[in-house]
């Protein structure tokens, strides 16, 4: 269940975030039509998973601690890149030290979750 919940949790961070950009920049009705190209592709996308996971020798394991707190830092660090990227500057050193700390942390938990 936390599992999830923090999938849904990122999901509504990284959809308002860019939604919020596209609509400032381009009109509010893009947004319909960009909805239902990324709605296709991962309704789509989404099925492919669930194929393998079909085989008795492929299950799932619980999130760790560790990787919940890296996901968690990751996500902190990546909306606070996106969310202020435009006010402070996008070549600013907080914003690109939060990019390179979110893609470390991302990295970080992949790797702790796959050993």
């Amino acid at each position: 269940m936390p599992l999830i919940v923090l999938f849904a949790a990122v999901g509504m961070a990284l959809g308002l975030t860019p939604g919020g950009y596209l609509a400032a920049s381009l009109s509010w009705n893009r947004i319909f039509f960009i909805n239902i190209m990324s709605e296709l592709l991962l309704s789509f996308s989404a099925t492919l998973p669930f194929q393998t996971l079909q085989s008795p020798k492929h299950h799932l394991k619980a999130l760790t601690a560790s990787g919940a707190v890296l996901v968690f830092v990751w996500f902190a660090a990546f909306l606070f890149a996106f969310s202020k990227g435009i006010t402070l500057s996008w070549t600013s050193l907080s914003i690109l030290a939060a990019i390179l700390f979110a893609a470390i942390c991302l990295n970080s938990f992949v790797w702790c979750e796959l050993h």
